[in-house]
């Protein structure tokens, strides 16, 4: 790269659990040349081990560190080292413009609304188990599945599905001497 000089600095901008969206400011001078700024929106996100920090809009480019301050300086480094690769080469570098936004999703759930992400319909236990609805009802009704109603309809859990699927079965109707003889037991 035939820079002169290199200025970094950074501003934070929004903030969400651990990620923060960070402006990543670069200044770089070409020999002969003023200063020209670049901005680039990076996310940082804390991992267990340290930060690392990547560029929406410049595809590959990440880095991390140890601690935030570290993660930051390294991105302005690799931020600089693109930029400073693309002048020389004379690639096109994206428009910087706001392309990242963190904001807080929350949801209500009622205890009865986390039951039922346990169950699935009869049709999904049909298609999982690849019989018919038919033998759903079939299998409820043994005590095979287990069954409940949530707003109306009629749902089989998830638990009991998978049960039956690991369960030892042969193909084909029992004889009736089997089942007398399992009766008998």
């Amino acid at each position: 790269m035939n820079t002169s000089k290199k200025e970094f600095g950074n501003e934070s901008v929004s903030k969400q659990d651990g990620s923060v969206v960070v402006r990543i400011i670069i200044g770089i001078a070409l020999k002969g040349h003023d200063m020209k700024r670049y901005t680039y929106e990076a996310v940082i996100e804390r991992q267990s081990d340290g930060y690392v920090v990547h560029f929406p809009q410049l595809k590959d480019a990440f880095t991390s560190g140890d601690t935030r301050e570290e993660a930051l300086h390294n991105a302005a480094e690799v931020l600089a080292l693109i930029v400073g690769s693309s002048i020389d080469e004379g690639a096109p570098l994206p428009r910087p413009e706001h392309v990242v936004e963190c904001v807080n999703v929350s949801i209500a759930l009622t205890e009865e609304d986390i039951e039922s992400m346990r169950f699935i319909t009869l049709a999904q236990a049909a298609e999982s188990l690849e019989v018919t609805s038919g033998r759903i009802t079939q299998l409820i009704t043994a005590g095979r599945l287990e069954d409940r109603y949530f707003g109306g309809v009629r749902m089989v859990s998830i638990a009991s599905v998978n049960r039956f699927k690991e369960s030892p079965r042969k193909a084909g109707r029992p004889r009736k001497e089997q089942l007398i003889v399992e009766a008998q037991r």
